[in-house]
């Protein structure tokens, strides 16, 4: 379960106020959330990226179209089909055209 922290509001030159917003775990480890600014009586949210969530996600995308990718080739490989009967089927074909002429 995590706690969630906010700091002392902040001042900034143009007047505005900003007060960040962090999250503390059970473990001790503490990550940023956002932080909240305060302009002119309004309020914005604006969310902290998390660049390991993501990660996670690009890696995560990247496996599952591999994945896929793979089962794709396995189930029908994009290579021609070249069985006994195809083989056969080509030969008879090009038997026949060669008799006609």
């Amino acid at each position: 379960m995590s706690t969630t922290h906010f700091s002392e509001p902040q001042s900034l030159p143009d007047g505005s106020s900003v007060i960040y917003v962090t999250a503390s775990t059970w473990r001790g480890n503490t990550r940023a959330v956002g932080m909240y600014t305060v302009t002119d009586g309004k309020t914005r949210w604006t969310p902290a990226a998390d660049p390991n969530l993501v990660m996670l996600i690009g890696a995560s995308t990247g496996f599952v179209a591999a994945t896929l990718s793979l089962i794709a080739v396995l189930r029908r490989p994009p290579w021609p089909d070249m069985s006994y009967r195809t083989m056969a089927a080509i030969q008879a074909a090009k038997a026949a055209q060669h008799s006609s002429h």
